[in-house]
């Protein structure tokens, strides 16, 4: 079952401004912890991949584990073997529950309460004056959980009421002694064997139980003892239910540093350290290209944390202006897209650079060289002034601009000659009569000659198509 409850909160103009700008303290001390994190992510990332490097490079395979080797000791091993107890089976003190499985390493209680649950979903509506309505839907439902939901914090308790403890408490158990061949396992690899499958019905019973009154409320449903106010159909809140899982007897992988006959964690020669462990037969390749893997993966989830801590500060910086301009129709809408945009590019950036920086305090020498790179790649993109001009260009003003087309002279001839013609005017240049001179355009015009065009190019004039005296 389940239902919400809505609640509209309203905040004016001039408190909009004054939680923004108040918001800004905080731009330092997000920009300080993203960038902490971001330098020591990529510092902890480059060593533990040296030392898996290294560590790769000393291991030593283990082929008998029945008999420990003293002169291993301080080195990383690589061994494989079927890992076994030789305690007495595993019971829960509570339940009588045993492991279904002979010779089980671990035995778990896992116990869930029916609860109250809240969940929210808010959507601001901005008004015209700037100011803004807050409007958030809260959502109870019932849900199996296994920690106590404390009913005080919700938006609407009444109606909500939760229980102030769990009836039991989950617990694991494990067996005293487990081994493989001669090593001993200890805690620090145990902690890694969390493999557990679920203890079937068939190998749960009521019976067992040491306490009769318990006993007596216990019923059996499903996978799980069940204690409730009416029927497990129907769960009210505060039924509780208890499940069992177990880690059976199995083969396992390990590589680990063999000190005094007893695998631990490996410590490389950076200082950092690893202790591997896997299901099954598995190679030192593999075990190694997983834990690789692993770091890899840990390292970019954690390089997105810092840049969106980093966001979030350059955001909050930038948040007064938005909010400042918000009542202004249009202004405001762009001015938070753009500072947006501009807190996410920062943060994109000044992360980019950090992880920079960080490879250059542990890899100097590639950083260096990248960044070297990066600098001449840019250098020979950028446009130089010293390049030629195109033959049909010419420079004014700082800039390239094409050249206008000149008219060029063409001979033309007429019935006294033939004449060529420039800027200055014409002149003959052959004729059949010495006596002819030529007419001046003035004198022409004057018996009815056509005026000839001007201005051409420059100021040079055609020569007139024809004469009529």
């Amino acid at each position: 079952m389940s239902d919400t409850v809505t609640r509209i909160t309203h905040q004016s103009y001039g408190n909009r401004v004054s939680a923004a700008c108040g918001a800004i303290i905080f731009c330092p001390v997000f920009v300080y912890l993203g960038s902490w994190l971001l330098i020591w992510n990529e510092g902890f990332s480059i060593k533990q991949h040296r030392a898996l490097t290294e560590g790769s490079k000393l291991v030593v395979d283990v082929t008998n584990v029945d008999v420990i080797n003293p002169s291993l000791d301080h080195l990383p091993i690589h061994f494989t073997g079927l890992a076994t107890t030789d305690s007495s089976p595993l019971v829960d003190p509570l339940f009588g529950v045993s492991p279904s499985s002979e010779g089980a390493l671990k035995l778990q209680r896992h116990v869930e309460m029916y609860q109250w649950t809240e969940s929210s979903h808010s959507e601001t509506i901005k008004n015209p004056d700037g100011s803004t309505d807050t409007v958030t839907t809260y959502t109870y439902s019932t849900e199996w959980e296994d920690q106590v939901i404390s009913s005080d914090s919700f938006e609407t308790s009444s109606g909500h009421e939760n229980p102030s403890g769990m009836r039991f408490d989950s617990a694991t158990f494990t067996a005293d002694t487990i081994h493989v061949g001669a090593y001993p396992l200890t805690q620090e690899v145990l902690s890694q064997m969390d493999w557990f499958q679920p203890i079937s019905r068939e190998y749960l019973t009521t019976d067992e139980i040491p306490n009769q009154e318990l006993q007596s409320e216990t019923i059996l449903h499903h996978n799980y003892f069940y204690y409730c106010y009416s029927s497990p159909r129907w769960p009210h809140v505060g039924d509780t239910r208890v499940s069992f899982s177990q880690v059976p007897s199995q083969v396992i992988s390990v590589v680990a540093q063999q000190s005094n006959g007893v695998p631990t964690s490996y410590r490389a020669s950076n200082g950092n350290s690893f202790l591997l462990v896997e299901q099954g037969e598995t190679n030192t390749e593999v075990m190694f290209e997983h834990a690789h893997r692993a770091v890899s993966l840990q390292t970019w989830l954690l390089r997105l944390l810092g840049f969106v801590i980093i966001w979030i500060g350059f955001k909050s910086l930038l948040e007064p202006l938005a909010v400042s301009t918000s009542f202004i129709p249009c202004v405001g809408y762009l001015t938070e897209r753009v500072t947006n945009s501009v807190s996410f590019l920062l943060g994109f950036c000044v992360s980019i650079l950090i992880i920079a920086v960080a490879w250059l305090a542990y890899r100097p020498v590639l950083s260096a060289s990248l960044i070297l790179l990066a600098l001449c790649c840019g250098f020979c993109g950028m446009p130089h002034n010293d390049e030629e001009p195109p033959t049909n260009q010419t420079e004014k003003m700082g800039g390239w601009y094409d050249e206008i087309p000149t008219a060029q002279a063409v001979p033309v001839q007429d019935d006294y000659g033939r004449y060529d013609y420039d800027a200055s005017g014409y002149q003959q240049r052959e004729t059949s009569y010495s006596n002819i001179t030529p007419i001046p355009v003035s004198h022409a015009m004057s018996y009815g000659a056509t005026a000839p065009p001007r201005n051409l190019a420059f100021g040079a004039t055609a020569p007139p198509s024809s004469m009529e005296k």
